[in-house]
């Protein structure tokens, strides 16, 4: 009696995988199908090839008698049995042609469609929507990461591409509903050349999912461009306000990267045009300014209208953080609103770190306040419907977006926290021709994580009318507009009175007299540590590292190498890096 053990199911889909792509590389000379039409079918075409016989002629296959001679031989092959009564049919024998060469071997069907797939002029070969494809559907084969695949199929597709002539550049995977990189795998095996790689429209979720292809071991090292729009990775990442922490993944992942999703991706690279001697002496003979020529000054109110703005303020941020609701007779039927949520977090509080050492700040998330309207014109580009969308006017419409957006504190009791101008403009289309503006910077507490941000907040404000919901109300004044910028925490540092510092003093020398009125508090230089880089270097040459260092956030290393590399010139360096920011490695910033 003859048996077949069972074959164990492997632990995980995982496992599976990585078993069929060892079978691929370690058979490269020898494809086989990988698709047998049935376990039957299977056992009976390798049964003569997978084992030796001692006696050759000790077997025999016979035809039933009853079996057809005639039709298809797909048909024939299906019909027929063969029956183990002796001796084994020789090689070449014509039944065992006719059994082993029934169907298109595998790897013979994918290169039909890879082939019909290519471009060799462009060098482009198209694996988009390969399940809809007539020729994969001709043959019964299945989309490599779809249900059913054996894991085999990526590796056969990629192996057969690497055979053309001339290779493959570009590859588009897109719109194939890949939920994981494994199928691209063996990719680099196979195609280590290619430059350019489409994965648009797939379902890539998280960053595991592209580790196949994106790890040390499977990484792409000529990769130029890279395209990941309509993946839930990269959509998620630009809905909650993280688009620079995904371009710079990418960019870490790929360091050969150049292009991605369209955009340029700046090389790490601190080299600049040399200096002519010309202009590097032009550039010595300019004195060294260490502080901007005009001062910063406490905020400007008219004394006409400092009570007016005092109590307008106190009672507004009081209701913004109590009760919004109450807030709506004090918006003019045709008032406008608009709020902008600003993501990115200033140079000057990443080099205090502020995200970093202040308890509650890595609990702020931007994402309530996206959703609830904001109308960042940077991201809405130049599509005029959705700008126009997230101008809130009129009553309803104001009072629906100030409910949605996260609960707030203003510490009202710290004027230092605080900076207000205002202005009036006579002669304006408004009841008694005048409007009042103010404009105010400060900071407030998001309450349900208790982090700290900054804002600025512009209002432009004009009489009540005689029996209007403002005057019903109390509210002397209307809002005929509000825009209100919400963005990272930065120090009130920015607006205390005095000398505004450009560049930092050396920590050995005394900070150059200024002429400041004595009941202004003056703000104190920022001290900093001469490590050893810093010691070695010439002091003009350590002032420029420092200021360096203070604009950007780098470490010392990283600063003085991007003087080096733009020949100490302070603004060409500082443009080199904003290019160049986003390829940097962690290590390059101060913590």
């Amino acid at each position: 009696m003859n048996s077949s053990p069972s074959t164990p199911a492997p632990r995980s889909a995982r496992h599976a995988f990585r078993n069929a792509v060892r079978g691929v590389l370690d058979q490269d000379e020898k494809m086989k199908d990988v698709a047998p039409t049935s376990s039957h079918t299977a056992r009976r075409s390798a049964a003569p090839y997978s084992k030796r016989v001692a006696n050759p002629d000790a077997m025999q296959v016979e035809r039933p008698s009853g079996a057809r001679t005639n039709g298809s031989l797909s048909s024939r092959i299906g019909s027929s049995r063969l029956s183990v009564t002796g001796r084994v049919a020789r090689v070449g024998d014509p039944r065992v042609i006719a059994a082993s060469s029934s169907r298109m071997p595998a790897h013979e069907m994918w290169r039909e469609f890879v082939k019909s797939r290519y471009n060799p002029q462009a060098r482009f070969l198209d694996l988009s929507r390969i399940s809809e494809d007539a020729i994969v559907k001709k043959h019964r084969l299945i989309a490599p990461g779809q249900p059913g695949s054996t894991g085999k199929e990526a590796p056969t597709i990629f192996k057969l591409a690497g055979q053309l002539k001339p290779e493959p550049l570009t590859i588009s995977l897109a719109n194939n509903g890949l939920t994981s990189s494994m199928p691209l795998a063996t990719l680099q095996h196979y195609l280590p050349g290619i430059r350019n790689l489409s994965l648009e429209n797939n379902e890539l979720k998280t960053w595991k999912d592209i580790d196949a292809f994106s790890s040390r071991k499977g990484r792409l090292l000529k990769l130029r461009e890279l395209i990941l729009i309509g993946n839930p990775l990269r959509e998620v990442e630009y809905q909650h306000g993280r688009g620079e922490r995904y371009t710079s993944e990418i960019a870490r992942r790929f360091p050969s990267l150049e292009i991605l999703d369209g955009n340029t991706i700046a090389k790490i690279t601190f080299d600049a045009p040399s200096t002519s001697k010309a202009e590097a002496a032009a550039a010595a003979a300019l004195p060294e300014a260490r502080s901007f020529p005009v001062g910063v000054n406490p905020g400007v109110v008219p004394p006409e209208v400092q009570s007016l703005v005092g109590e307008f303020l106190t009672r507004f941020f009081n209701y913004f953080d109590t009760s919004r609701a109450s807030l709506a007779p004090i918006y003019a039927p045709e008032a406008t609103f608009s709020f902008s949520a600003n993501t990115t977090i200033p140079q000057r509080a990443r080099v205090m770190g502020l995200h970093a050492t202040l308890p509650n700040q890595r609990k702020l998330d931007f994402a309530k306040w996206l959703q609830a309207g904001s109308r960042n014109l940077s991201r809405v580009g130049g599509r005029l419907e959705a700008a126009m969308e997230a101008l809130h006017m009129g009553t309803a419409q104001i009072g629906e977006v100030l409910a949605a957006m996260p609960a707030t504190r203003h510490d009202l009791g710290k004027p230092s926290d605080f900076v207000v101008d205002a202005c009036t403009v006579m002669g304006a289309p408004a009841p008694g021709g005048v409007l009042l503006m103010i404009s105010v910077h400060g900071q407030f507490t998001e309450v349900e994580v208790e982090g700290v941000r900054s804002f600025d907040r512009s209002f432009v404000l004009a009489p009540s009318t005689e029996g209007s919901p403002a005057q019903q109300a109390g509210w002397p004044v209307v809002i005929l507009s509000d825009q209100l910028v919400v963005r990272h925490f930065s120090s009130p540092d920015a607006w205390t009175p005095g000398p505004l510092k450009v560049q930092f003093e050396p920590t050995n020398a005394p900070p150059p007299p200024t002429q400041i009125p004595q009941q202004l508090p003056v703000a104190q230089p920022v001290a900093v540590p001469v490590d050893a880089i810093l010691a070695s270097l010439p002091e003009h040459q350590r002032v420029l590292v420092m200021e360096v260092s203070a604009r950007t956030g780098l470490v010392t290393q990283y600063a003085g190498q991007c003087l080096e590399g733009n020949g100490w010139d302070l603004g060409r360096a500082l443009a080199n890096f904003e290019q160049v920011k986003a390829q940097l490695p962690r290590e390059a910033f101060a913590r």
